[in-house]
Formats: C-alpha cells, sequence, structure tokens
C-alpha cells in the first residue's frame, strides 16, 4: 500500500507499507468505541515533512493552514416549538 506524498516533498509516498493486519472486536461496531484487539505492521517507511518556507507538514490534508481563533462565539440559545393541545 502507498500513499502520495504533497508535491512539494521530497519524497516520492509519504507511507509505504507492505503489510498490515488488524483485529478487531466486532461487537463494539454496532454498540460503542471500536477496540483494536491486534495490530501487525510489516514494511512500514514512513517520510513525514515540513515545509521550512510555510511551516505547512506533509501529514496534514487541509487544503489551507489552520485559521487563527477569533473570538469566541456564545452558544445559541435552543428553539423550541409549542407543543399543540387538542381540545377536549
Amino acid at each position: 500500500m502507498t500513499l502520495s506524498n504533497v508535491d512539494w516533498g521530497a519524497a516520492e509516498n509519504i507511507l509505504e507499507l507492505q503489510r498490515l493486519v488488524v483485529t478487531v472486536d466486532t461487537w463494539p461496531l454496532f454498540s460503542g468505541p471500536i477496540e483494536v484487539l491486534n495490530l501487525e505492521v510489516e514494511g512500514l517507511n514512513l517520510n513525514v515533512e515540513r515545509n521550512p518556507e510555510t511551516q505547512r507538514h506533509s501529514w496534514s490534508f487541509r487544503d489551507k493552514p489552520k485559521p487563527v481563533p477569533g473570538p469566541v462565539v456564545p452558544p445559541r440559545k435552543k428553539f423550541e416549538l409549542p407543543r399543540s393541545t387538542r381540545p377536549t
């Protein structure tokens, strides 16, 4: 398995992997957090880089860098419709 690197990266692929085996508990797939019982990796080659000019990372898959946090927006008030009542 391979995953191509960013266009400015030195290596052709960011990830090269010959074999991956993952064993999970099947019941939590339906009910809650997935539990990995076993993980086997063979032939892993991982090429992670940071571009010194833009400070972007090769493992970040966003088109743009994270925006600088601005002011905190207060939460919206919960909107509820009044319940209709039937005449008795």
